[in-house]
């Protein structure tokens, strides 16, 4: 997908044709595709604003989030959409259209939802560190605050086998793994490599 001015296109690579166009958003900021068959596609605005389009039913709905979009993040076959903008994260139950916050204590710069849903893992700028904040669904308080990078972290996203990579300004790439009592453990495995 890509962002044009006001709007978003999305390309099939294999096939070499545009495969939907998606008008009347500006300022895109952040994009994410569900893993659910219908392949909806969300995308988040510096206004705030958040849109989800069913590709297979055409159709769409919109929400506003209170603060500029940073990341987006599905999880759970697409019924749950995670929005990280400011000092807090958002995840919406698409399914239900109900919400729920959770207060970061720096701003959210990347996020990413737990595979089936369970965790809300945040990666926030506090005092120039990248920090990253472990939620467990529905607690809006954090589990768990670990200090992981030298600067901001740039991505926050799980592997199919639940382990948690972040990226960061630093040049680094770490990963972590979630511990049974939800949180990422005291130090990343030594998984640390110069991007």
């Amino acid at each position: 997908a890509a962002s044009l001015p006001d709007s978003v296109v999305v390309w099939n690579w294999q096939e070499q044709k545009l495969t939907d166009e998606v008008s009347e958003v500006t300022a895109v900021t952040a994009l994410a595709f569900s893993p659910a068959p219908s392949g909806s596609l969300a995308i988040g605005q510096s206004t705030g604003s958040v849109t989800v389009v069913d590709r297979a039913a055409k159709t769409s709905q919109s929400f506003e989030t209170g603060a500029g979009v940073r990341a987006l993040s599905f999880a759970s076959g697409g019924n749950f959409l995670g929005v990280a903008g400011g000092r807090k994260l958002v995840n919406y139950s698409l399914r239900r259209n109900q919400s729920m916050s959770f207060p970061t204590q720096g701003d959210a710069q990347s996020l990413a939802l737990f595979p089936g849903g369970t965790y809300l893992i945040a990666g926030v700028e506090i005092g120039g560190r990248g920090t990253i904040e472990v939620f467990r669904m529905p607690n809006p308080n954090s589990v768990e605050r670990l200090d992981a990078h030298d600067g901001p972290i740039t991505l926050t996203a799980f592997t199919p086998d639940g382990t948690l990579l972040t990226t960061g300004r630093d040049g680094t790439l770490r990963q972590w793994q979630l511990n049974s009592a939800g949180g990422a453990g005291t130090t990343p495995e030594q998984a640390n490599r110069e991007q």
